[in-house]
């Protein structure tokens, strides 16, 4: 490795193997490219000198110095001054025109410079047709490249001049910048420390005008320009609030909870109030809060629970710093305040008259972890709420929501512990019982569910208004009932029924009265009747269902209660309740019940001993 790496400083390092290119190929590409290594490299060890020519005839050093290649001229040069003689430095082409020469036609001052200072290239050599370097330039108009030709000593010193000239004037410009910037800083700091003077002597003008204190803890913050204050429980004296505390423009936690009743409303001086980043003001009576908030840019958590508040202020929308929120248990009907503020990051909204959520910007509030407004009317759920990413509790129980949208199944399971929905009129019944516990292990089952089964609100907009499951346009089918694995009452009642009357219409002669058609498979034990339906529909045209059942009269009455009579001599008949013409099947054992039933299999087998052959889906007493 120490070898690759020295050999790599020294420029010994071969070409690239992309193609199998010659040398001399690969040093005339390594030229028009300036690819120093690839040059060094086939002029040391490629076989390739600085005579060599290419298909044109011209040399490398002729090649960079007309087209102003000076990193490739200023390498064969090198190469040249170790290993070649003076005379390459002149080679000339066809017709006598040397590098130089080349390098002034086209105007190239970078590797005019470095052919006479570096290559000692003569400045009086001419061409075929008599011109030298310094008139090719001139004929050109190259003035520049004109005037170093002929002084170039004195060039290069007014060069020198210039560039020290140059360095100097950016020198100064650098310092005056740092000055600048030096200035603008003091000049910060001072007004910096100015305000905090005015800040000061407002705060001590406004402390020395406040009148005398009645409550000793507002004199204590007075007195020591204390930063918090917390009156608890405190009782009212000649006025509900001691008049001084709204001079405390020092506090920046207030707490404000008087006895109970005792506080209707808060002044307007609260917003003399500015340094305040805590306002506590839960547990009173108050009906409104004044619209004051914009004169407290620093607020960040705001509770007013427990109170009769009806509204928020307009103003509330201008704190930007809010990051908590207690209304709770008022009778507040619109939050729309609050919609501005994206870095909230707890709100309460429990316990109120509230229809809707504030209109949040949802996808911008990457820091909200608590949404709670429980027991209100509202009847939609955002889909929004899916974007938070933060969210770890929300709670909208006792609300009027039916539909759960599926966006929210993007909220995180790591993230979401708590999710509080019951007691709202849900029309999926998996996500009821999901919510009947709040129990965080059911939270990941929930989110899948709604991901998969989630309402999706412009799929149901789409479909007119139809609210189809997973929202493919389809009219949903009523939800389920809990009672559903029941039948309805009467429906064992209404064969018994027909029962009893098939009987009776026999025993006096008539026709048998036709029974109703069976709703659902039921039986396997004596005394269960079972019903089992065609699974075709082609089947149920073909072979109407057909049921047979034994009857035991003598322990079986009309009412459906069993009789302790003795057995009779001989089993009844089998009745064909359906008015079917075919011979009934032999009546089976009878078990403890009064009657056994069995039915014709539709699915292949015939059925008997009290269990029918067909597919069992039901079963009821």
């Amino acid at each position: 490795r120490a070898e690759v790496a020295a050999a790599a400083d020294r420029g010994d390092m071969a070409p690239k193997k992309g193609g199998k290119a010659p040398p001399r190929v690969q040093y005339f590409n390594a030229i028009r490219d300036q690819k120093l290594d690839t040059l060094r490299w086939c002029l040391r060890h490629g076989g390739v000198t600085t005579r060599t020519e290419d298909e044109d005839g011209h040399t490398g050093l002729q090649i960079a110095a007309a087209a102003g290649l000076s990193e490739a001229l200023d390498t064969i040069l090198d190469s040249i001054l170790k290993v070649g003689t003076k005379d390459e430095v002149e080679e000339a082409d066809d017709e006598g025109r040397t590098p130089l020469m080349m390098a002034a036609h086209n105007g190239k001052l970078a590797c005019v410079k470095l052919l006479v200072v570096k290559g000692r290239a003569p400045l009086g050599t001419k061409c075929e047709k008599g011109k030298t370097a310094a008139e090719y330039a001139a004929a050109r108009k190259h003035d520049k490249v004109a005037a170093f030709l002929r002084d170039p000593k004195g060039h290069a010193e007014s060069s020198d001049e210039s560039e020290e000239e140059g360095e100097a004037e950016r020198q100064t410009a650098r310092v005056f910048k740092a000055s600048q910037k030096l200035a603008s800083a003091v000049n910060e700091q001072e007004e910096v420390h100015r305000k905090k003077v005015q800040a000061a002597e407002a705060l001590q003008a406004a402390l020395a005008e406040a009148p005398e204190p009645v409550w000793g803890e507002v004199k204590a913050v007075l007195s020591e320009t204390r930063r918090e204050l917390s009156l608890r429980g405190k009782e009212p004296g000649v006025s509900t609030v001691d008049p001084a505390l709204w001079n405390c423009v020092c506090l920046q936690e207030l707490r404000l909870e008087m006895a109970a009743g005792a506080l209707t409303s808060l002044p307007p001086r609260l917003g003399q109030l500015s340094q305040l980043t805590t306002l506590i003001v839960s547990n009173n009576a108050l009906t409104a809060l004044p619209d004051v908030f914009a004169s407290l840019p620093r607020l960040r958590n705001l509770e007013a629970a427990k109170n009769e508040l009806r509204e928020l202020p307009p103003s509330l929308s201008s704190l930007s710093q809010l990051q908590v929120v207690d209304v709770s248990h008022n009778q507040i009907s619109s939050a729309a305040p609050l919609a501005p503020l994206v870095g909230l990051v707890a709100v309460q909204l429990g316990d109120n008259a509230l229809e809707s959520l504030p209109e949040w910007r949802y996808e911008e509030m990457e820091h909200l972890s608590t949404l709670a407004a429980p027991a209100n009317r509202i009847s939609r759920l955002p889909p929004g709420i899916g974007s938070l990413p933060m969210l770890a509790a929300l709670d909208l129980s006792g609300n009027q929501v039916r539909q759960v949208p599926i966006e929210l199944g993007s909220l995180s399971p790591k993230k979401l512990q708590t999710v509080r929905l019951a007691g709202n009129p849900l029309a999926d019944p998996r996500i009821r019982r999901f919510v009947e516990t709040d129990a965080p292990t059911l939270v990941k089952d929930l989110l899948n569910h709604v991901a998969k089964n989630g309402h999706k609100e412009e799929a149901a907009a789409a479909a007119g208004g139809k609210k189809g499951k997973k929202g493919k346009g389809k009219a949903a089918a009523p939800p389920p009932s809990d009672d559903d694995d029941d039948e309805p009452e009467g429906s064992v009642a209404d064969l018994l029924a027909a029962l009893n009357a098939s009987s009776g219409s026999e025993s006096e002669g008539e026709a048998p009265a036709p029974a109703p058609a069976p709703r659902a498979a039921v039986g396997g034990d004596p005394g269960k009747i079972h019903v089992s339906l065609p699974t075709k529909r082609a089947e149920r045209a073909a072979a109407p269902p057909r049921m047979q059942v034994s009857i035991n009269p003598d322990r079986f009455s009309a009412g459906g209660q069993q009789q302790q009579a003795p057995p009779p001599a001989a089993p009844a008949p089998a009745q064909d309740l359906f008015g079917l013409d075919a011979p009934a099947a032999p009546a089976p054992a009878m078990g403890g019940g009064g009657f056994n039933a069995t039915f014709d299999d539709f699915d292949g087998g015939g059925g008997g001993g009290g269990i029918g052959g067909g597919r069992l889906d039901r079963a009821h007493q």
